[in-house]
C-alpha cells in the first residue's frame, strides 16, 4: 500500500494536519480557513454578478416605462385615425 494511509480521503488544503496531535485541531483548521484566499475569487465574481442583475433590472423597469408610454401614444393615433376614416 505504499506510504499513504489506507482508507483516508484527501481533505481540502485548509484542512492540513487534523490528526496530527495537535491539541486544539478545530482551531488550526480555522485559523488556515480565515488566512487562506481560495474563495476571494468566488465572493468577488457573486458580487459583481449581484451588482450587473440589480443595473440590468433599473433598466429594464425605465425601458417598461417608455414602451408603456410609447404604446398608449400609438393607440391614441390610431384610435383618432381609424374614427376620422369613418
Amino acid at each position: 500500500m505504499g506510504g499513504s494511509a489506507a482508507g483516508v480521503a484527501a481533505g481540502p488544503s485548509w484542512f492540513g494536519s487534523f490528526n496530527k496531535g495537535n491539541r486544539n485541531p478545530m482551531k488550526q483548521v480555522m485559523m488556515r480557513f480565515i488566512r487562506e484566499e481560495e474563495g476571494q475569487d468566488m465572493v468577488e465574481y457573486t458580487l459583481l454578478l449581484a451588482f450587473v442583475c440589480l443595473a440590468s433590472a433599473a433598466l429594464f423597469i425605465n425601458v417598461g416605462t417608455s414602451l408603456s408610454s410609447i404604446w398608449s401614444v400609438a393607440n391614441s393615433r390610431a384610435t383618432d385615425a381609424a374614427t376620422a376614416a369613418s
